[in-house]
């Protein structure tokens, strides 16, 4: 149907107007149809009734990827889109033209004719829109950390939505392909995560204090008895490390992966295999700097506490395994205290054990460092407190009283060590680690 439409003034080229097909009249009204610039106050105006076709999208992901856990990840996503179209108007167009989106992303709109590449025609004297016409916009920009609801998408589908005059809509999907939005994980790794180990500070005015990750270093070696010495101490954890059992770094090659915003141990991730030689299990390892007059105070609880998860953790008191009660994942557990009077970081030098988190029997003996020597101090530390008992996702130990003779020259740490296995049930985001008067 086409309306044909004469001697009707436009005293704002810009106005709005709404074809109505029904009575055959334009009605004027602010619904964002608008009117192309004419060269000439009476003209024939037509409207196709057919809806827009979308011919063709072409578009380049413009975006800078990152890595977490050395997988290429996207926290923002920028595409430069080429959009060909037919039947969108002759002398009006329905403002938006076009709209670009992702699932749980932004839209973005083509308002006006800014982008428009294809040039106008003339048509009795009045510029006119092409019948195909294409569109390049350089800068669309879908999803940020701006976004109210972090966003995680495999591979997401790019939708196309044209409009011509008649209200008529017409869309057209297509995947972005190999490209991972992950932006909780983004999140975790750099912004919820301490990035210094000095920021993860448990001082005697906080609880809850955040952690750093920090190497974990066990690629084929035993769980039990592996010292600090092998864990390269001098670096926080580097997010663009490969942690494929293939790396060139051996130190990265058992470390726990994250995705959407969880440490978890899939078999497979978007076609990476993260199967190892370590007995399928992998590992991430937590540290915190306490400060000096935590040492002096003598407090002595330590609790962790497993954000991201509904699951308590119970004992299996024949194997000395910490498992989860819903999924009922083994989680192996390590965790030491270091103290040293004259290293700002850990030492490579420091010679002590790792403790397992899950003794229920026999206390086990704690070693730390109280000098500038390799002869370890043993102390005793008891099994866990009240496991199954205690508040969701977290585990309690009685520590001895900690008195430091010199305390203004001493750096105290605490690790944590945690092993899943392959594609386990269990995962969390974060652990918050807390020292109290017991």
């Amino acid at each position: 149907m086409n309306l044909n439409i004469t001697n009707i003034q436009i005293n704002n080229p810009r106005s709005f107007f709404t074809p109505s097909p029904n009575t055959q009249s334009l009605d004027i009204s602010d619904n964002n149809t608008r009117a192309l610039n004419l060269l000439s106050y009476s003209y024939d105006g037509s409207y196709n009734s057919s809806p827009p076709t979308i011919n063709s999208i072409n578009f380049t992901n413009t975006s800078t990827a990152v890595k977490v856990t050395g997988i290429s990840i996207y926290n923002q996503l920028d595409l430069s889109i080429n959009t060909n179209v037919s039947n969108i108007g002759t002398f009006f167009y329905k403002s938006p033209i076009l709209q670009y989106s992702i699932a749980g992303g932004f839209t973005v709109s083509e308002t006006d004719l800014t982008k428009l590449i294809t040039p106008l025609i003339s048509i009795n004297g009045n510029n006119s829109l092409n019948s195909t016409v294409t569109f390049t916009n350089t800068t669309v920009n879908l999803a940020n950390n701006t976004l109210s609801t972090p966003l995680f998408l495999t591979n997401p589908v790019l939708t196309v939505i044209a409009q011509n005059a008649l209200l008529s809509v017409t869309n057209t999907t297509t995947t972005i392909p190999n490209v991972i939005i992950d932006q909780p994980s983004f999140n975790l790794a750099f912004n919820t995560l301490k990035t210094l180990i000095s920021d993860s500070n448990i001082d005697t005015n906080l609880t809850n204090s955040r952690a750093s990750r920090f190497t974990s270093s066990v690629y084929g070696t035993d769980l039990s008895g592996t010292s600090l010495s092998t864990m390269n101490s001098n670096l926080i954890y580097n997010n663009d490390k490969s942690i494929l059992a293939t790396s060139s770094d051996v130190s990265y090659r058992a470390e726990l992966p994250i995705v959407n915003g969880l440490f978890s141990f899939p078999s497979t991730y978007n076609s990476t295999d993260f199967t190892t030689t370590t007995g399928n299990r992998r590992y991430a390892t937590f540290i915190w700097k306490m400060s000096t007059l935590l040492f002096a105070s003598g407090r002595n609880t330590l609790t962790f506490e497993f954000k991201g998860t509904n699951e308590s953790f119970i004992v299996d008191t024949g194997s000395n395994n910490v498992i989860t009660n819903t999924t009922r994942t083994i989680v192996s557990l390590d965790f030491n205290i270091v103290i040293s009077n004259t290293n700002t970081v850990i030492s490579d030098t420091t010679t002590t054990s790792w403790i397992n988190g899950a003794l229920t029997s026999t206390p086990d003996d704690l070693q730390f460092k109280t000098g500038n020597t390799n002869n370890p101090n043993a102390v005793l530390i008891s099994p866990p407190l009240g496991l199954g008992t205690n508040p969701i996702g977290t585990i309690v130990y009685t520590l001895p009283q900690l008195f430091i003779t010199n305390p203004g020259t001493v750096n105290g740490y605490v690790l944590l060590r945690v092993g899943l296995p392959i594609n386990s049930g269990f995962t969390f985001s974060n652990i918050l680690a807390s020292l109290t008067s017991k």
